[in-house]
């Protein structure tokens, strides 16, 4: 299967011939293979069709596959950030990177990189990636490059020693990174950029807010550095170049071809580039975010139901990125005061050609409320997306809401699965019974004896309560038995009649719940706050609920369960359910008399169903916050997708979402560490907190001339060989030795 994706931008120029011939000369010599995909896309060209055409042919004739960023050639400018972006709208492969036509993998290093994937594990875990280092020859060391009489090995050497003989210098970081697909397509790719540089630097910046940690960072993140020869730990480029050591530990290095550098269609132009560093900079220190790329085979045209500058539609913009283009509008604009204006709704959808609405819980307020109704009522296409019964799991449902839902039906998930399905499923379940990580707060485990004295029930026959939030839409909207005022009640009388049996119902309040007046329930029990549901499972004979979900958790547990409101997992053979006082008292004489088995195989088939077929699977970062009533309820802020299933098809098949955490134990911070373990108040760290020293270098850095001197200084012979005076001529000559460079 191919895993990796390699997007090799161009467009052709007359001033620039050597584009063409290596782009003919990957072309020929790289291979796409059961591994590999490459992708050539061309952006603007000022040569002939004829030329394009040609260059075309050979591409697909060789296996690989072709794509014209046609809108470039509208507007007439070449711009690498929207080559890039295209292709990648293209890519098939879970992983992907770019190869621009100035840089050649050297002999072992596609190998490493696909090894590196599989260890890295950048298919299974979206926050994975991998930055690569470039090594840029001088011409001499192209010429000898080309030629085959420069080895990887002295190449490497080279980068050692920082020997200038054939190399003009080293960046640890690149435009090439090897990252999960889905990561590029939701962080929106390099942004609207145009011209030569500093899209790399942006799209760097954003890729490592979202994906890693560090321990320090450094100084004066806007400091600007003119090169790579860093001394103090300060600077963008100090950043980047702690992501990128990590490849060079690994033995891995890009090469960049040298070659002139015309102004090619105004691609190097002082305003572009100016631009380009405004644009950078003022993105450098914020949390900037780019809509997301959409792949070029999402066909929808999806409405989310919400201000398009609010959080909400942030989010639900991330799996648009598989359904297709967003467009935002709120509830509030179909409604004539709390009147719902039908006809506006669909004047809307047609007119903006909407293929599907997307929003979260439909029954959070009463306008998204009748518009959900009217969806179903309607058969117009929707997704409610909403937390899923386990921790990290979410649900994309095109059919209802919990238990309005067509998708938990009995035919979909009830009939006999594989013996590795079974064994998954069983570690699944394991895992969530053992790992004290839950939907809501953790809570402390404790031992059954010491719970049992605690409570003071150590030979009493047990049924645990959980208790729900009181305005949970659950208890709202799918609880028609029992109000939860009335739950409580009911529940209080039995308590007083099986006392005399010597069994006791255990209550616990909901982590979220508001203040309960547990005075008014004199024959409930109420277990400490902080003690964990699963202790109070294990200590009971059955659980009592309306529709909460520890149920789910009894039925994992296998321990019989009553439901006594609407419940998306109430069936025959998982739980029993109850619709009045009469019903409950007979279905908990029934358990505490003959028992309850929960039918395993048919448990296993519901489990295997919403963890494989129907659940999506996030890290989601999120705050606690306070209603007017008192109650708690949880606002997610941030999700971080490592699975997507959208109708029954997975577009993203993660297994976890882990940021790469930078410690100062790693390598990549050693270059730094003595600058790092400096006494904070030494003369050099006085002057970078003023920040006058460095905004003085920084401004020096600025003069062409004061570049030039240095370079002079630093690499006369690189100096005077790149120099474009004609004064230099003479000294050019007698220091290059060689004659020109044929272009490959």
């Amino acid at each position: 299967m191919q895993i990796l994706s390699i997007i090799i931008p161009y467009g052709l120029s007359t001033e620039r011939d050597f584009i063409a011939k290596r782009v003919i000369y990957k072309a020929k010599h790289l291979k796409s293979d059961e591994k590999v995909q490459y992708l050539f896309v061309e952006g603007y060209s000022s040569c002939s069709l004829q030329d394009s055409f040609e260059l075309k042919d050979l591409i697909e004739s060789q296996g690989h596959r072709y794509y014209k960023d046609t809108r470039q050639q509208e507007n007439g400018a070449f711009s690498l950030a929207s080559c890039r972006n295209y292709g990648a709208r293209f890519v098939q492969t879970p992983t992907m990177m770019v190869l621009d036509v100035d840089y050649v993998f050297l002999d072992s290093t596609l190998d490493k990189i696909l090894k590196l994937i599989q260890t890295k594990g950048i298919v299974e875990n979206p926050a994975s990636f991998l930055v690569l280092p470039c090594a840029f020859l001088n011409e001499l060391g192209t010429q000898k490059f080309i030629s085959g009489e420069l080895k990887e090995e002295e190449i490497q050497s080279s980068i050692v020693f920082n020997d200038k003989t054939t190399l003009d210098f080293l960046t640890p970081t690149s435009s090439s990174i090897v990252l999960n697909t889905y990561t590029f397509l939701e962080l929106g790719g390099y942004g609207d950029f145009v011209g030569f540089g500093y899209e790399d630097f942006d799209f760097l910046s954003r890729l490592l807010r979202h994906c890693a940690t560090f321990e320090i960072m450094p100084k004066e993140l806007k400091y600007f550095a003119r090169n790579w020869n860093l001394k103090d730990f300060r600077g963008f480029r100090a950043w980047y170049a702690l992501v990128g050591l990590e490849a060079m530990f690994y033995g891995i290095s890009l090469v960049h071809l040298y070659h002139e550098r015309p102004n090619q269609n105004g691609y190097l132009s002082a305003n572009a580039i100016n631009k380009n560093k405004k644009l950078f900079l003022s993105n450098l220190n914020r949390k900037s975010s780019l809509d997301p790329l959409i792949c070029a085979k999402a066909r929808e045209k999806v409405c989310i139901l919400y201000s398009e500058k609010s959080n909400n539609y942030r989010i639900l913009q991330k799996p648009c990125v598989f359904l297709g283009e967003p467009i935002a509008a709120e509830e509030r604009m179909f409604f004539d005061e709390e009147e719902f204006n039908a006809q506006r709704f669909l004047d809307f959808k047609q007119k903006h050609a909407i293929t599907r609405f997307l929003c979260l819980n439909p029954y959070a307020r009463e306008q998204i409320a009748q518009i959900y109704q009217f969806m179903r009522e309607n058969q117009i296409p929707f997704y409610v997306f909403e937390r899923g019964a386990f921790p990290d799991a979410w649900f994309f449902d095109d059919s209802g809401f919990l238990c309005d839902s067509n998708n938990y039906d009995e035919n979909l998930w009830n009939h006999e699965i594989t013996s590795a399905q079974k064994d998954s499923t069983l570690q699944y379940i394991k895992g969530l019974l053992q790992s004290n990580v839950f939907l809501e707060d953790k809570n402390d485990i404790i031992a059954q004896d010491e719970l049992k004295r605690t409570l003071g029930i150590r030979h009493k026959r047990v049924i645990f309560v959980p208790l729900q939030v009181e305005c949970d839409t659950a208890i709202l909207h799918f609880s028609p038995y029992f109000s939860y005022e009335e739950f409580l009640e009911t529940l209080n009388e039995l308590a007083g009649e099986y006392f005399k049996e010597n069994v006791v119902f255990v209550c616990k309040k909901h982590p979220l719940g508001g203040d309960l007046d547990k005075k008014l329930y004199k024959n409930l029990i109420f277990a400490p706050d902080n003690c964990n549901f699963l202790s109070l499972i294990d200590l009971s004979e059955m659980c009592v609920l309306l529709n909460s979900g520890v149920g789910m958790y009894a039925m994992i547990a296998k321990k019989p369960a009553i439901v006594c409101a609407r419940a998306f997992y109430a069936f025959d053979g998982l739980n029993l359910q109850a619709q009045s006082k009469e019903e409950l008292k007979a279905q908990i004489d029934s358990v505490l008399q003959n028992g309850f088995e929960v039918n395993e195989a048919k448990m296993l088939a519901f489990i295997r169903y919403l963890r494989e077929d129907f659940y999506s699977y996030l890290l989601g970062e999120s705050v606690l916050l306070k209603r007017q009533d008192g109650n708690l309820f949880r606002r997610t802020t941030e999700f971080y997708f490592y699975q997507m299933n959208l109708g029954g098809q997975k577009f993203l098949q993660g297994k976890r979402f882990e940021r790469q955490n930078y410690t100062l134990d790693s390598l990549c911070y050693l270059p730094f560490a003595h600058e790092i373990n400096q006494d904070k108040n030494s003369f050099l760290q006085k002057k970078s907190k003023s920040g006058l020293f460095l905004a003085f270098l920084s401004w020096l850095e600025g003069f062409k001339s004061y570049r030039k001197l240095r370079k002079l200084l630093r690499e006369p012979r690189n100096f005077f060989l790149d120099s474009k005076n004609p004064l230099f001529i003479p000294i050019k000559k007698l220091v290059s030795l060689s004659h020109r460079l044929p272009q490959p």
